[in-house]
């Protein structure tokens, strides 16, 4: 995670995670600060106080009309805000965002935009290790995934600034 985060260190980037204690998000948060890179933590309402120290930025989302506070509130506006996402890890949360992602892809593309980026770190387990045996359009799949499963934070900076940063 270190190697992932510290490669981003000058580039006008802001980090987005779930912003909580515990996990991959408060490595986010941590190593975010220790690069000085402004870190977004996107949370539900429920989530709010279990937030983790140093985010530049804590938006809690108001939960769905007509339910209560869940987790999972928080997945469209996090998928909505990035340019590129890396999963290390995942479960059934990661899986919403993914899926958001292919479906915000599907409309940039539809639009000749650029797609978001989407990267995992290989052998992390989860949603990263699946992410290339998951079913999406084909001309997302080409356009914003690796060709290859990438298995390291440093493939996945490298990968990431090559697209984002084309002229670096």
């Amino acid at each position: 995670m270190r190697e992932l985060i510290g490669a981003f260190a000058g580039y006008p980037v802001a980090l987005g995670c779930g912003g909580t204690k515990g996990g991959v998000p408060e490595l986010v948060c941590k190593y975010g600060n220790e690069f000085q890179i402004p870190v977004i933590g996107v949370m539900p309402e429920r989530g709010a106080m279990k937030a983790t120290e140093g985010l530049a930025l804590k938006l809690v989302v108001p939960p769905q009309p007509g339910s209560e506070s869940c987790w999972g509130d928080e997945s469209p506006i996090w998928a909505g805000m990035a340019d590129a996402v890396c999963f290390v890890g995942g479960a059934a949360g990661s899986l919403v965002e993914l899926a958001l992602l292919a479906k915000r892809n599907e409309m940039r593309l539809d639009r000749e935009q650029q797609p978001v980026h989407i990267t995992a770190v290989h052998g992390t387990g989860g949603l990263a290790d699946e992410i290339h045996r998951l079913p999406m359009p084909s001309s997302v799949r080409r356009l914003a995934l690796p060709l290859l499963p990438l298995r390291s934070g440093a493939a996945v900076a490298e990968h990431l600034i090559a697209n984002l940063f084309p002229a670096s």
